[in-house]
């Protein structure tokens, strides 16, 4: 039986309110694997799925981990785009509440995802303190979900989303984020 693993978007997501503002690198592949190679493994916050870190949730679909993971390109000005361009090995799932008691995996949050698990910017983020200074001990919506993440790989060629199906083996159409069945 395949295992249960989830796909998710890769884009930055521009915004000038520093509640839900990124700085770049939160989304950049890149940024993300150089982090994990250098640290071992590193976590990627979400705001959808959040259920992979309840173990209801985890056991009605079939996930266990490690898993799957992989990411879509949603950047539209990327030659990538819409396919799947990057997975890894996902290696645990936790709610954010959790994290923030587990001082240990700290090393794996980059200091460019403080604002998302402190709640607010700080001086510690240099793209904060460069491009935008004045939102220094602003506000941050913190992120609900937190995925550790290793051993990543670029797809070449890339995928197409119409190669998964969801966990249930039915269909993808639009995604945000799925749980689907890992190839």
């Amino acid at each position: 039986m395949p295992r249960v693993g989830i796909l998710i978007p890769f884009r930055f997501k521009q915004s000038n309110n520093p509640e839900d503002a990124m700085d770049p690198r939160e989304a950049d592949i890149g940024e993300n694997i150089k982090y994990a190679y250098r640290f071992e493994a590193v976590y990627w916050d979400l705001n959808v799925l959040t259920g992979i870190c309840k173990k209801e949730i985890k056991k009605q679909k079939g996930i266990t981990f490690p898993t799957c993971c992989y990411f879509y390109d949603a950047r539209s000005d990327s030659p990538t785009y819409k396919k799947v361009a990057y997975k890894a090995k996902l290696v645990e799932a936790y709610c954010l509440g959790e994290l923030k008691k587990m001082p240990d995996e700290q090393k794996f949050i980059p200091n460019w995802r403080s604002q998302c698990i402190n709640g607010k910017w700080t001086a510690k983020n240099d793209w904060v303190v460069k491009a935008h200074p004045e939102w220094i001990e602003e506000h941050h919506k913190p992120s609900k979900l937190w995925i550790k993440l290793t051993n990543f790989e670029e797809l070449n060629p890339p995928l197409e989303i119409n190669d998964f199906r969801k966990w249930d083996g039915s269909q993808l159409k639009g995604v945000r984020g799925a749980y689907i069945k890992c190839l």
